[in-house]
C-alpha cells in the first residue's frame, strides 16, 4: 500500500503556492522594498515623485517659484526706502548734489520702493490672489499709471510742477532694475528651456 502511494506521487504535479503581497497604499515602493514617502507637494507640482539621486539644474528651477514674494520686508524694497530717506533727509540738505541725486535719484527708486507695498495692499484686500515676485505685466501696468499721473494728470490737474520725461526714464530705469533682481534666478531657467513652476497660491 505504502509502495503504491508512493508511485502514485510521483504523477502528482506540485503546487506553488504564491505569497499575498500587500498593495501598496500612499506611498512608493522601490526595488529595496522600504515605502518612501511622498513628496510634500507631489499633489500640486508633479506628477510622479522626483528621481533619487543629484538635483539638476531642472529641478532647481521647478521649485523657484515655490518661495512666496516678502512684499515691504523684499531686500529689494527696504533698500530703496533707506536709499530714499538717505538722500531725501541727509545728502541733499547738508551736501552739493548733483542733478541726477537732486532731482532723478528719487524717481528711480518710485517701483522698487512703492511696488511691493501696493502689491501687499492689493493681495491683502483680494486684488491679487498670488505671492510670486511681481511680474513684468505688473512691473509695466503700474509703471504707466504712476508715470501718467505724475507727469501727465497730475501736473495738469493741480497746476503745480511741470511734466518732465526725463523722469519717466527714470522711473522706466528703476523698472527694469527691479524686473531683473526680482526675477535674476529664473531668467537662466527660462534660457535653458526649464520649467519654473508656479506657486501653490497662483490660480
Amino acid at each position: 500500500m505504502c509502495s503504491g502511494q508512493a508511485r502514485a506521487a510521483r504523477f502528482l504535479i506540485p503546487i506553488r503556492t504564491v505569497p499575498q503581497t500587500k498593495p501598496a497604499v500612499a506611498g512608493i515602493m522601490p526595488a529595496c522594498g522600504k515605502p518612501l514617502r511622498p513628496p510634500p507637494f507631489a499633489d500640486d507640482h508633479f506628477a510622479e515623485a522626483p528621481p533619487c539621486g543629484r538635483i539638476g539644474r531642472g529641478d532647481f528651477c521647478a521649485a523657484l517659484k515655490t518661495t512666496p514674494f516678502r512684499y515691504w520686508c523684499d531686500p529689494l524694497c527696504i533698500t530703496a526706502c533707506a536709499a530714499y530717506a538717505l538722500n531725501r533727509w541727509l545728502l541733499k540738505p547738508h551736501f552739493a548734489m548733483g542733478a541726477f541725486m537732486r532731482g532723478h535719484f528719487a524717481d528711480v527708486l518710485l517701483i522698487p520702493a512703492g511696488l511691493p507695498l501696493v502689491l501687499w495692499i492689493q493681495r491683502r484686500i483680494g486684488l491679487r490672489t498670488h505671492d510670486d515676485a511681481p511680474g513684468g505685466g505688473e512691473i509695466l501696468l503700474h509703471l504707466v499709471v504712476w508715470a501718467f499721473i505724475a507727469e501727465c494728470a497730475g501736473p495738469f490737474l493741480t497746476h503745480r510742477g511741470t511734466a518732465d520725461w526725463w523722469d519717466v526714464l527714470a522711473y522706466s530705469a528703476g523698472a527694469a532694475a527691479c524686473y531683473v533682481l526680482w526675477h535674476r534666478r529664473e531668467i537662466p531657467c527660462r534660457a535653458t528651456g526649464s520649467p519654473v513652476i508656479p506657486s501653490p497660491d497662483a490660480p
